[in-house]
């Protein structure tokens, strides 16, 4: 992925308010991605943020 790819996914993305984000490459919902995703999906609620 180039960063103009990552530019252009983020864009799409956007939610037009204050957002969680975790980056990475995901091959495989394994269980350490599945804490990862879980995790920044917590902290967003927690943090009234949207998780992208």
């Amino acid at each position: 992925m180039t960063t103009r790819l990552a530019r252009e996914e983020l864009s799409r993305a956007a939610t037009g308010r204050p957002s969680a984000l975790t980056l990475g490459k995901f091959d495989g919902v394994h269980r350490g991605h599945q804490y990862l995703v879980g995790r920044l999906q917590e902290l967003a609620q927690t943090r009234d943020l949207a998780s992208v």
